[in-house]
């Protein structure tokens, strides 16, 4: 319940918490930020995801995932040569909840994912 008037104070003011899904003992050096409230739609995402250069990494893929509003984006990576960071901006998201996806293919690993929530709030 504090989360929730949290993120209700700070949409009122204007300033967008930010979620970081590094939670996971597992993947590390896998990392999504983004906001965890949009503000009304139709919304701008903006976001980053960060992957720790390897080796053995090999594709990566991001998703936004709701009801109203899907895409996938995947890419290769080069190994230990890749950049650390990836920037994203999606435009015209509908309100609703969504699941925001980082899933990295590794010869080493095998498919390592983070998620993390974001909320989009409607007009009316």
């Amino acid at each position: 319940m504090r989360l929730l008037w949290a993120f209700l104070i700070c949409g009122l003011v204007g300033i967008p918490p930010t979620v970081y899904a590094t939670d996971s003992p597992r993947h590390p050096d896998l990392k999504i930020s983004a906001p965890a409230i949009l503000g009304f739609e139709p919304a701008t995402l903006p976001f980053t995801v960060f992957i720790e250069p390897h080796a053995s990494h090999r594709v990566a893929c991001v998703e936004v995932d709701g009801e109203q509003f899907y895409r996938r984006s995947c890419w290769e990576l080069e190994g230990a040569d890749a950049p650390r960071s990836f920037r994203f901006l999606y435009r015209d998201i509908p309100a609703g909840s969504y699941i925001l996806g980082l899933a990295v293919q590794s010869a080493e690993f095998g498919v390592r994912t983070k998620t993390a929530p974001v909320l989009v709030m409607p007009r009316s």
